[in-house]
């Protein structure tokens, strides 16, 4: 099948050949983004379960900046 604009935007768009993510999961993933903490410390390891159970003792990324005084949401 034809491409030409995926094809156009993969030879003029930036490129990420080296783009990683900690866990394949969007939770884990995410959770370790926001706290700064490996999944295997965060102990999210799937999407089944809420992060907020596991890390009663970690201030995450968004909570930090709405403390400080910036707006914070999730879309």
């Amino acid at each position: 099948m034809p491409t030409p604009a995926l094809d156009r935007l993969a030879r003029e768009g930036p490129r990420f050949d080296r783009a990683y993510c900690q866990v394949s999961s969007c939770s884990p993933s995410r959770t370790s983004i926001l706290t700064g903490r490996r999944p295997e410390r965060t102990g999210v390891l799937d999407n089944l379960e809420s992060p907020r159970k596991r890390l009663k003792d970690a201030v995450p990324l968004q909570e930090h900046f709405h403390a400080n005084g910036y707006f914070t949401a999730r879309v």
